[in-house]
Parts: structure tokens; C-alpha cells; sequence
């Protein structure tokens, strides 16, 4: 499989949604049940928003259990199903609200079976062909347009 890949800066992003964590090696198992929760919720939100569900912008926020965006290694890590909201909004009660600071990133467009691929292309040939560091967990995306199984995957580099 050919990747492609681009660099972007994001700006600080909030995101609400259901939050859980987990034995790393086993995350197949836990974190399908918190989108299965971030399903049943989305309705009680999409009001406030005053936004179609097809059109909401979805994160799956990986993160070390001890400290905040770091990768999952090994342990337990965290794991947040959650959209995109306006900075400003507050967090309803029953949802958990994240902030993903302003960073660069390397981002791929994939599939999620080919997940483990992209991610293999981008330590083996997009961090030594571009001589950066990823410096965190990487982050999934989903977007409105995209197909169901397509993803992106945003990994946190060094602002340059």
C-alpha cells in the first residue's frame, strides 16, 4: 500500500465525549463501547451544537494514563470518543471535555485496516525522511465527509 502524507498546524481544539481507560493491549475490547456510548449521548448534545450529526467533526483522543498525550506504550492508557466543539462551550454533565493544545502534525489518511501500515510508513519512512519527532500520542480523526472506514491519523510533531 502507497501512504501519502501532509503537515498541518492545528489550533487548540475542545473535545467532549465519552472517556475510559484500559490495559493497552486490549483496547479492542474497551474503546468500541465508548463510541457505542458517544452514540447514544450525541443526541442530547446536537441541539446546543445547532449542527446535523453527519456534519460533526469526531476525535479519538489516545492518551498515557500518568501523563497527558503520551503515548500509549504499554499499561493503561486513555481513550476519549468524543467531537468537536467550540472552545468556549462548556462541558454538559455526563461528558468528559479534553483540550488538544495547538501542534503540528503529520497527518495520513487511511483506513482503519490499514491502520497499522500507516502507522509503520510513518515512523519507518516519514520521520527519518523528514528528520522530525513525533513527541505524543497520535490521534484519531473521523470526518464528516469520509467514508465509514476511513480515518486519519495525526501524529504530534515539533512546531517548526
Amino acid at each position: 500500500m502507497e501512504f501519502s502524507y501532509q503537515r498541518v498546524k492545528k489550533d487548540d481544539r475542545a473535545i467532549i465525549g465519552v472517556q475510559g481507560i484500559g490495559d493497552v493491549l486490549t483496547s479492542e475490547e474497551w474503546v468500541p463501547t465508548l463510541w457505542f456510548s458517544l452514540e447514544e449521548k450525541l443526541p442530547d448534545i446536537l441541539e446546543k451544537l445547532a449542527i446535523p450529526e453527519e456534519s460533526i467533526p469526531c476525535w479519538g483522543i489516545m492518551s498515557g494514563a500518568k501523563e497527558w498525550l503520551s503515548p500509549w506504550i504499554d499499561g493503561e492508557g486513555l481513550y476519549l470518543a468524543g467531537i468537536d466543539v467550540p472552545l468556549e462551550m462548556t462541558c454538559p454533565p455526563g461528558w468528559q471535555r479534553s483540550i488538544l493544545p495547538a501542534m503540528e502534525y503529520i497527518v495520513i489518511r487511511t483506513t482503519i485496516p490499514l491502520v497499522p501500515e500507516a502507522v509503520r510508513f510513518l515512523f519507518e519512512t516519514v520521520v527519518p525522511d523528514e528528520g522530525i519527532e513525533i513527541i505524543g500520542a497520535i490521534q484519531e480523526y473521523y470526518g464528516p465527509d469520509y467514508l465509514p472506514g476511513e480515518i486519519s491519523l495525526y501524529a504530534p510533531i515539533s512546531m517548526g
